[in-house]
This record gives C-alpha cells, structure tokens and sequence, in this order.
C-alpha cells in the first residue's frame, strides 16, 4: 500500500511556494492549504487502479493527521465531502462545482464556493488517479449567520421601543396564565431563531450569485434552480415541458409497445435499427428522423440537469415545488446585500 503523507500550510505560505520556479510536487503527497476566509483547499495524484482506493487514501491520511492546524472540524468536513464524493461516483458524477446561470452571457458561470474533480491520468503501464476538492468550513458557514443574525438582531433593538416604565396592564394574572405566556414567548423566539439562522444561510448561499455589487429576484430564482434536487421522479414533469415545445416524450417499455401496436413488423424492425435502441435501457422515445432511440434513466437526469430553461419551467410550473414566497424571499435578498456591503 502507497504510504500518503500530509502537507498543511496556509493560503499565504501556498502563494510562496506557487512563485519558486524550482519547486515540484511528488505524488502521494496530501497538499491542505487552509485559507484565511475559511475555504480548504486539497490535492492528492497516486498510482491506484480504482477511483475508490484514492479516496480511501485521502481519508486515512486526513484521519491520521497530527497536524494542529487540521482541527476536529475541519477534518470532519473533509470527512463529509469525501462520502459525498463516493455516493455522487455511485451515480456517475466525478466532478462538480457551485456555479449559476449567467443570463447575459447565456452559459454557466462558477462561483468558487466549493468544487471538486477525480480523474484518471495515468495508462495501463502505470494507472494514476488525481483528485481535487475546494469547499468553505462550516465554521467560515456559521460564522457568516452568526454576523447575518447579529446585523438583524441589531436592527430590531433600534426599532423595538423602550417600555421599561410602562405600568403593566392587568397585575392581577393569574400564575398559570403568566406560565404559558412565558412557554409561548419561548417557542416564538425559538420560531423566531430557526427562521432566521435559515435566512441567514440562504442569503449566504445567495452571496455566490452577485455579479454587480447587489443580487435581487432573478439571483435568488437561479440559487432555487440550483438547489433542486433533479432526480427520476422530474422525468413526468420534463416529459410535459418536451411535449409542450413539441419534442417527443421519453417513454417506458409498455407505453411503446402500446404505441406500435399494430405496426408493421418489418417497421419496426427498421426503426430499432437504425435508432440504435437498446432492450436493457430504462426509457425510449422517437428520434428526429422517426426511428427508435433508448437511453437510462441516467442520462435523462443529466439532460434535465443541463437544461437550464426546463428548470425554470419546472421552478414555475410543478406541483412538486412550493411556490415562491415574495416576502421571505425579499428578506432573503436584503440580507444578502448586506453581507455583500460587509465584503462577503
């Protein structure tokens, strides 16, 4: 087994390496380069033949570390990218980043918030994998809804008059009375807290989306789209928005055969050939030149996932998607813009 070793430095001490021209990196060598804003970045090549004992490398070696600057949080974090790292493997997925949809330029755009790649760079003489992975601390996280809260905590005692000498109306409550005031004012605040850590995070989130000093409806539309979680159940929905742009819809085995009833059997023949359909796939439908196509449930997930104006379409139209509530949403952005004045 390839012993892995671990280097750590700060973003500062990374820059001043990455200016000596005699400098060069060996593999096997775990590179952590902890920023100053929170943000980790890590770097790992080894010869492994599977996409699974690189991974397994890079936690055992996060796990092992001694180094102080890797704190018990941190390298949980590491630990929490690189499970989720192996389930997206499992679907086929070895790289992502944050990004949004910049409507100006009409393609996607990344937003640096996190990204991540694994790939296979060697040959069958000496089989290489190379990995990468960028992502913000959940404490850099907590810290920027801790300042989200404490700006709107701030704002509401400025606004919040003072009755400390108002006389009390109605001394003579009752005790049990006075209790379940007291239990209701606690679930508020709780309500009231909860409500707002959520605000905060999202107008965190929503700070990736700012490209001219302010982010507003439009920024906080593209955050929802990227936030969907695109799945197979979505196929009904994009079969609908194909059909109402005159596309043919995907359909399953059954719902072929029904629609080939009674076709001649030479056509048919004809139109599996040349369509290229495959029997083992999940879905089929009619290609633009009248011949049957398949493909996996995969690929359709894929093809929804890149299809930026179906997901608008399904942001606005699905009953699966609770619609947007202006209100919450407007607090979202004001909240937002402010962490963006403060320099987030």
């Amino acid at each position: 087994m390839k012993k892995i070793r671990v280097r750590v430095m700060t973003g500062a001490e990374f820059d001043t390496l990455g200016n000596n021209d005699n400098f060069t990196w060996d593999d096997n060598v775990v590179l952590i380069v902890i920023h100053d804003n929170g943000k980790i970045c890590i770097d790992l090549q080894t010869e492994c033949t599977r996409v699974t004992t690189i991974i397994n490398r890079l936690r055992k070696a996060v796990e092992g570390c001694t180094d102080s600057r890797i704190t018990e949080e941190i390298r949980k974090d590491i630990i929490d990218w690189l499970d989720g790292i192996v389930e997206g493997i499992g679907y086929g997925v070895y790289s992502d980043a944050s990004r949004f949809w910049n409507s100006e330029t009409g393609r996607e755009e990344f937003t640096g918030d996190y990204s991540y790649g694994v790939e296979f760079v060697g040959d069958d003489d000496m089989p290489e994998w190379y990995m990468f992975l960028n992502f913000l601390t959940s404490e850099a996280i907590d810290k920027a809804i801790e300042a989200a809260q404490s700006a709107e905590t701030t704002q509401t005692t400025e606004n919040t008059p003072d009755n400390t000498n108002t006389p009390i109306a109605g001394a003579e409550t009752t005790t049990d009375t006075i209790t379940e005031s007291a239990d209701s004012a606690e679930r508020e605040d709780k309500t009231m807290t909860d409500r707002k850590t959520t605000i905060g995070l999202q107008a965190l989130m929503l700070t990736a989306y700012e490209r001219y000093g302010s982010v507003g409806m439009s920024e906080y539309k593209e955050m929802l789209i990227d936030e969907l979680d695109i799945d197979k159940d979505m196929i009904s929905d994009y079969n609908e928005y194909r059909i109402e742009n005159g596309y043919e819809p995907y359909m399953v085995y059954d719902d072929l055969c029904e629609l080939l009833e009674g076709c001649d059997p030479s056509e048919i023949i004809r139109m599996v050939y040349f369509g290229g359909m495959r029997f083992s796939d999940d879905y089929f439908y009619f290609n633009g030149y009248g011949n049957i196509s398949s493909c996996t449930d995969y690929e359709i997930i894929k093809e929804m996932k890149e299809d930026r104006e179906f997901l608008t379409w399904y942001l606005e139209n699905s009953a699966d998607v609770e619609e947007i509530d202006e209100e919450e949403a407007q607090e979202v952005i004001n909240e937002c813009n402010k962490m963006i004045a403060q320099g987030y």
